[in-house]
């Protein structure tokens, strides 16, 4: 990488960390109008909620662009640290909150007793889930859940499930593609692709953590389930 590479990526690092300082503003605008709008008029907050979403989306995008700067540059690297999940959970969850309410969402988030506590880093982690979860919430008809485990062979699985039209084709696929993604297309995987690199940071005994897209062949929706060494 020449001197005129890095200073064009840090420019552009710049500009996205103001744009996105920006958005944080909007989203609080935002937040203070539907509070105010939620207890007389259903449809318009309905309206706004979903342009939160979307402001949301836009944010979530900024974080992996300046992720990749972060990863191109070797100045992004894991801090892992003992975590209480049900914290960590409640933190990604208290976001939603207005959200979820507003679109009467059911959700549900089950912890189990084995899965109190986990070695990574949540910061990262946290990002990751807010990225999931406003996908989710954004595809979702009315139901979406979480299950926190640990696996008979150790590993932390969080499993993330909504009752939507479930994943296309082509996110099914995206490992076969990661190599060569298209930015022509309406979606170019590089939600996917900064996740996987976000999971495999996490490694233990030579295990990497990993995730996986399936859709629910029951009762419809789309599942993701991230695994943790």
């Amino acid at each position: 990488m020449n001197d005129d590479q890095l200073s064009l990526e840090t420019i552009m690092a710049t500009m996205v960390h103001d744009i996105k300082n920006s958005l944080g503003l909007i989203n609080s605008q935002l937040d203070g109008v539907i509070h105010k709008l939620s207890k007389t008029s259903g449809e318009e907050v309905n309206s706004l909620v979903r342009v939160r979403l979307e402001t949301s989306r836009i944010n979530n995008d900024l974080m992996h662009m300046l992720g990749f700067y972060r990863l191109r540059t070797e100045l992004l690297s894991p801090v892992i640290e003992d975590v209480f999940l049900e914290d960590l959970f409640t933190d990604v969850i208290s976001r939603f909150d207005m959200t979820l309410s507003e679109l009467n969402i059911d959700f549900s988030l089950s912890i189990a007793p084995e899965a109190d506590c986990w070695f990574l880093d949540p910061v990262l982690t946290e990002g990751m889930l807010n990225n999931v979860l406003t996908n989710s919430i954004r595809y979702t008809h009315s139901k979406l859940s979480v299950k926190v485990l640990v696996t008979e062979d150790q590993w932390l699985k969080i499993q993330i499930t909504d009752d939507g039209e479930g994943y296309p084709e082509s996110m099914l696929n995206w490992h076969d593609e990661v190599s060569d993604i298209n930015f022509k297309t309406g979606s170019t995987g590089l939600g996917l692709y900064f996740n996987q690199q976000i999971a495999s940071m996490h490694e233990t005994n030579g295990r990497k953590g990993y995730f996986e897209l399936e859709n629910d062949s029951d009762n419809g929706g789309a599942i993701f389930t991230l695994y943790l060494p």
